[in-house]
């Protein structure tokens, strides 16, 4: 397919106007509709209607459009691994993340990475786990860290660290007088989760520690990241259940942690599809795994 006509597409699906479609492209409307016509006669296949609602995308529309992101990904990607032999480095690693990473952590492997290996680049996309997923099934990323292991078929899931898991508290609160705190006592107070939908595996490891106390939570809200939950922490909207690195990491929004008195963590996953075998990608994993390991890393602390 035409990648004009592909951009062309996206952006006339985004707008679902003509005319705003192409003034954001700096065409006239017709050039744009003998576009869109040309997609659909290569396609065989019908991608808007007009009706009296204005244009719709028709299913067939809606699919295409699913897979959009994916095609200039893959083309931006192979943009940048070309470029960057061309400068010298050793081609490229894409990596995908999810809500809720160990920001210590992630640190210390990119530097040994950048100390070790300087000529490979690392790319970054923070994505939803399901996007993760899909992502390293249709080899868009190379691997993947993410709060979940429930991976299926084609994928593996090597477990890469734990965080201890720790009660956010704003600073006055009166559970702050304990070094440690029950579970029990968590549940009497208002919690702010992630949203399911958004932060899918650190919600169902937390949502399994939760079970496992006597008293169903009070959910005050549920948002779509740490900062923002953090924030609302601050705000006296509730208490919230996060990585101790992600607590220490964000002291500076008025919030203090404290340990659980039952040890938990929250367990973080490095993901690959088994179609990928290249060296820089294995020599990555091994680099997962040494960390992983050392028993000199410096643990989390409350604050």
């Amino acid at each position: 397919m035409n990648l004009r006509l592909l951009k062309y597409f996206a952006v006339l699906a985004d707008e679902l106007n003509y005319r705003r479609a192409a003034e954001r492209l700096h065409i006239e409307i017709s050039p744009l509709s003998r576009a869109i016509q040309s997609l659909e006669t290569t396609l065989g296949v019908s991608l808007f209607v007009r009706s009296n609602r204005g244009t719709l995308l028709t299913p067939e529309g809606e699919a295409l459009r699913e897979h959009i992101p994916a095609i200039f990904s893959a083309i931006g990607q192979a943009r940048d691994s070309v470029l960057g032999v061309a400068v010298g480095n050793r081609g490229a690693l894409h990596i995908a993340l999810s809500e809720g990473m160990n920001p210590t952590r992630l640190a210390a492997l990119m530097a040994g990475c950048r100390a070790d290996e300087p000529r490979v680049v690392i790319h970054f996309s923070e994505v939803p786990f399901a996007q993760q997923l899909a992502g390293l099934d249709q080899g868009l990323y190379d691997l993947g860290f993410a709060p979940s292991d429930h991976v299926g078929r084609g994928i593996v899931a090597e477990r890469a660290w734990q965080d201890p898991i720790h009660v956010v508290l704003p600073t006055g609160h009166p559970l702050l007088a304990m070094e440690v705190i029950p579970l029990s006592e968590v549940l009497r107070h208002p919690l702010v989760l992630g949203d399911p939908k958004y932060c899918e595996g650190c919600r169902q490891q937390i949502d399994r520690l939760i079970s496992k106390g006597s008293a169903q939570p009070l959910v005050a809200a549920q948002v779509q990241s740490t900062y923002l939950m953090l924030s609302m922490v601050a705000a006296g909207v509730g208490l919230a259940l996060v990585g101790a690195s992600q607590a220490l990491s964000n002291w500076e929004l008025g919030i203090l942690s404290r340990p659980l008195a039952e040890p938990a963590a929250l367990t973080t996953w490095l993901l690959r599809s088994t179609r990928v075998a290249r060296q820089n990608v294995t020599r990555f994993v091994e680099r997962v795994i040494v960390m992983r390991e050392d028993s000199t890393f410096p643990p989390s602390r409350a604050r």
